[in-house]
């Protein structure tokens, strides 16, 4: 039996809800695995599928977007898909490390150092994009009215916060980020969906 497209859209709109529920939830939940500031075996394997999720979280949020703004829709796509892949990263990175007996974080930014340079291309360039995707779309989908005013100022003030905690390392000051971004995404996926922005569309981002 043929797919038709209203049941291709009623399965990609489910995909993408799932994303935005579940990215931001397993963010939640690889907090409470952090050791000391240091990512750990368990954290690192949430992170990663907070991650993955992520990436149909961004579709469902650009998605909207290509209509009022296509070029940038398309481009920052891309670039969120790029951070995913650095935050994806970091988890891995929290892996490795903890089998190689990494568990201060003294003795990870001696790793990273004896690796070199190359950290910048596949941790920090892409883990400093994420929150800053986040960010401007958070704007974007405020300027053109997609979401209330409020549910995109929440996706602006988790995607500062992001750094903020995660930089000096501030446990509880990320666990409370944790819980915006994921209080907004679920907002997010409920006026989406109200409001039909799941449906329609054919492009790269559909």
């Amino acid at each position: 039996m043929m797919n038709t497209p209203n049941s291709y859209e009623s399965i990609r709109s489910r995909i993408w809800l799932a994303g935005l529920i579940l990215a931001p939830f397993f963010l939640v939940l690889s907090q409470f695995f952090w050791y000391q500031g240091v990512v750990t075996k368990t954290a690192g394997v949430l992170m990663f599928f907070s991650f993955f999720a992520w990436v149909f979280a961004f579709q469902a949020l650009f998605h909207p977007l290509k209509k009022h703004m296509p070029v940038y829709a398309m481009a920052g796509f891309f670039i969120a898909v790029f951070s995913c892949i650095g935050g994806n990263n970091f988890g891995i990175d929290g892996i490795y490390g903890t089998q190689m007996g990494v568990d201060s974080l003294e003795e990870k930014t001696a790793l990273h150092e004896a690796i070199g340079p190359s950290t910048l291309a596949y941790l920090f360039i892409p883990g400093a994009l994420f929150p800053l995707s986040l960010l401007i779309m958070g704007i974007n989908l405020v300027r053109k009215k997609v979401l209330p005013d409020w549910v995109g100022i929440m996706i602006c003030i988790g995607a500062v916060g992001f750094p903020i905690s995660r930089i000096p390392r501030i446990d509880l000051l990320a666990h409370a980020d944790n819980l915006i971004l994921w209080s907004s995404h679920l907002l997010a996926a409920r006026y989406l969906s109200i409001r039909g922005y799941l449906k329609s569309g054919n492009s790269m981002l559909s």
